[in-house]
């Protein structure tokens, strides 16, 4: 079994709870379920739940289907899977601020 941390990993508070806290329990189900698929496959899972994102190297996007899909900006670090941002997809792209959220948030890891 893999282990998901929130960023910043080890502390209480985390952005990526608050947002999980937000969403309407129809969509926080589909993205827990999402999750035990990352927890149980790791790096093994792909499409539709899991996909690199083009153009970066170490990053990669949980991804929800339905009206409303749910992407969670993740990479590996530690050996764990961290989850570094999370939004409500209204675009056919992954918005760029969404990206550089999760890469600044990434950068401060190492």
């Amino acid at each position: 079994m893999w282990k998901i941390e929130f960023y910043p990993p080890g502390t209480d508070e985390s952005p990526v709870a608050d947002f999980l806290d937000s969403l309407p329990l129809t969509s926080l189900n589909k993205v827990r379920h999402t999750m035990r698929l990352l927890q149980e496959f790791g790096p093994q899972l792909r499409q539709p739940n899991s996909k690199k994102l083009t153009g970066y190297s170490k990053l990669f996007e949980l991804r929800t289907s339905g009206s409303s899909p749910v992407r969670l900006l993740y990479t590996v670090f530690n050996g764990k899977f961290i989850i570094l941002h999370g939004f409500v997809k209204k675009t056919n792209l992954t918005p760029a601020k969404e990206i550089k959220t999760a890469l600044s948030r990434m950068k401060l890891l190492t």
